[in-house]
């Protein structure tokens, strides 16, 4: 991978770092005047784990490349142990505050869906060249 296809990555990763709170705050605007304000802050909770993700995979993988002998155990377990965490708060969240809490799901996996798509349109620019 070169480095401006990095370059790019980067910015649609920051990018998606603005976008995620305006799409929470529309979100929860809409879902507000719609009558499910639960279901809205649930959205935002859903976006901001996502976000909180980001930003801890970002952390590992930065400490995992500095390491001089890295543990694929270790890092493996890390990723368990995160997602597992996550899930466990996402569905404590679904479930204390069901029907609508479940709509934190809705917001993680937006969150995920801005992620992959900005960063493969990054790489599909990058290998059509």
């Amino acid at each position: 991978m070169s480095r401006p296809a990095l370059v790019d990555v980067g910015r649609r990763y920051r990018l998606v770092l603005i976008t995620t709170p305006i799409a929470g705050l529309t979100g929860l605007i809409v879902l507000s005047v719609l009558g499910y304000p639960v279901a809205g802050i649930a959205l935002c909770a859903g976006l901001f784990m996502g976000f909180v993700n980001s930003r801890m995979v970002i952390a590992q993988a930065a400490k995992f490349t500095q390491m001089e002998n890295p543990d694929k155990r270790a890092l493996t377990l890390g990723v368990l142990q995160r997602l597992g965490v996550l899930t466990a708060i996402a569905l404590l969240i679904a479930f204390a505050f069901r029907p609508q809490g479940f709509t934190v799901l809705i917001g993680l996996a937006a969150f995920q869906l801005l992620m992959m798509g900005s960063t493969a349109s990054a790489m599909v620019r990058q290998l059509r060249g």
